[in-house]
């Protein structure tokens, strides 16, 4: 595993934590992953301005 890898998924453990999503994530590590990914990729570019205590999740779609 690289060293960029590591820093992300310490990152995102880090804040499964603080959104309480434990559970979540031990069922549905690839899911919660790209949710995060999604939601700080949209923070990023700007495309996302909303109140930072305002929950957003892009939909989830189920694997055929």
């Amino acid at each position: 595993m690289k060293h960029s890898e590591i820093n992300k998924n310490a990152g995102l453990i880090v804040l499964v934590k603080q959104a309480g999503l434990e559970k979540t994530f031990e069922r549905f590590p690839e899911d919660v992953s790209v949710a995060f990914d999604t939601v700080i990729k949209l923070r990023t570019t700007g495309q996302l301005l909303c109140d930072p205590l305002t929950e957003f999740w892009p939909p989830m779609r189920a694997k055929e």
